[in-house]
């Protein structure tokens, strides 16, 4: 969700809710926050068909995590609301921040508690509502040991439970996220080297490292000096520093890698080898398509898994293949078209932007007026261009658009679902059609009026 989420000074951080059950296991239903007024007020949530599920009688919504809990606001107070529009946490907080890993546990400020620094944090369940103390000036995501970096009111780092008890001292100037192997990178106060640690605080890993990035299974990347390397989890060397820059690893188990030398990019697999020889000089990651957009001599084309050229280099600017109809976004001399797998132009380069709307095959085109239309693969109008709004598919396949001052939904086909009668949307997004239901409230609970 764009524009809403500017309004609302709140970050929602999605996680699994422990004893709330699976979505797997539950039907869902799709929901979007909708407006009646731009700049806020009036905001409720509506389905498919446009019908209001949440009457828009809140100030502001955020998106709906999976399990049918919101971030939402009234009279400039902020608490969670469900499905129904009930009050789950009441508006009671100037801030509300949801936390990764354990559902239902958020972390609120009150004014009361803001400093020079800012706000400081307590944990809140929101099944419950009791607050958990002391209070803190951060608290970071969860990680698989239920275990959470938090910094207290001196600034330095330590790990706390869910119930907001210290599990790890706060010694450390930094710490990160545990990892499924149970370590999580950690600086000691007053030192600039970080090593690793286990659930007990105790070094898994010595502090030698410059930069120490969480685990990937069982390889993590680190520093020393200005290069990156591959340690194991009994910090030795799977490969020792020689990259000027080392990406994520990808299902393929290739990761982008830059040579340390003259800065050019190719792939290295888990073990540090080079799979793609770094001889470019931008590269993109492999798509769904097996094919990545790569630079040479200043022009892209497109290479494949052995780093052999499929589409020669002599385009100035690409977007990646759309994985189902073979076709890709590339720019020449300032204008866009869409080329197929042979490099031919299935659409002239004569438009300011193309881009890919997903698996339907459907382009976004982008006219020197600004406004948008949707072109088939074989380069039919399907939708003229005279929207606005930028286009997203939810995973329900729809997505807002706009005309005028006004926002809908079109469906793949460019069809209006929901007509363009909302001052400000947002994405469709999947929650639980059956959520725990709110608690009941007392008269002390009650929004501020």
């Amino acid at each position: 969700m764009k524009n809403i989420e500017k309004i609302i000074a709140t970050t929602i951080l999605i996680g699994l809710v422990p004893g709330l059950g699976s979505m797997a296991a539950e039907a869902t239903d799709y929901l979007a926050i909708a407006c009646l007024h731009r700049n806020a007020n009036q905001c409720g949530a509506i389905n498919e068909k446009g019908q209001w599920v949440i009457r828009p009688d809140f100030d502001t919504i955020g998106d709906f995590t999976p399990n049918g809990l919101a971030i939402a606001s009234k009279r400039r107070r902020t608490g969670v609301i469900n499905v129904q529009g009930q009050w789950v946490l009441q508006p009671n907080f100037d801030q509300v921040k949801m936390t990764t890993g354990i559902d239902g546990l958020v972390k609120v400020a009150r004014g009361k508690n803001c400093n020079q620094t800012g706000h400081l944090y307590n944990l809140v369940s929101v099944l419950n509502q009791v607050i958990k103390s002391p209070e803190f000036k951060e608290i970071q995501p969860f990680g698989p040991n239920h275990l959470a970096g938090a910094q207290n009111q001196e600034g330095y780092w330590g790990f706390i439970t869910t119930a907001g008890a210290w599990a790890i001292e706060p010694i450390f100037d930094r710490v990160e996220i545990f990892d499924p192997n149970g370590l999580a990178p950690a600086r000691r106060q007053g030192e600039t080297l970080w090593g690793y640690i286990n659930s007990t605080g105790t070094w898994a890993i010595p502090p030698r490292f410059d930069q120490a990035f969480p685990f990937d299974d069982s390889i993590a990347k680190v520093a020393t000096g200005e290069f990156y390397g591959l340690i194991d989890p009994k910090g030795s060397w799977v490969t020792k520093t020689k990259f000027a820059s080392l990406g994520d690893f990808g299902n393929d188990g290739l990761a982008l890698a830059q040579k340390e030398v003259d800065g050019l990019y190719g792939f290295v697999n888990r073990s540090g080898d080079w799979v793609v020889k770094p001889l470019f000089q931008h590269l993109h990651e492999f798509g769904r398509s097996g094919l990545a957009a790569a630079q040479q001599n200043g022009l892209y084309g497109f290479i494949n898994r052995t780093g052999q050229w499929i589409i020669k280099p002599t385009y100035d600017n690409v977007n990646d293949f759309e994985s189902q109809t073979g076709q890709a976004p590339v720019e020449k001399a300032g204008a866009w078209g869409l080329i197929d797998r042979q490099g031919k132009w299935i659409v002239e380069p004569k438009y300011l932007m193309i881009i890919s709307t997903g698996e339907s095959g459907l382009m976004q085109i982008f006219t020197e007026e600004r406004r948008w239309g949707l072109m088939d693969e074989k380069g039919r109008w399907v939708i003229n261009p005279v929207l606005t709004a930028s286009l997203y598919f939810s995973e329900n396949g729809l997505s807002e658009a706009r005309v005028g001052e006004l926002y809908g939904f079109i469906n793949r086909h460019g069809q209006w679902v929901v007509k363009p009668i909302f001052q400000q949307v947002g994405a469709f997004r999947p929650v639980l059609v059956n959520p725990p239901p709110a608690k009941e409230s007392s008269p002390s609970d009650q929004a501020p009026g």
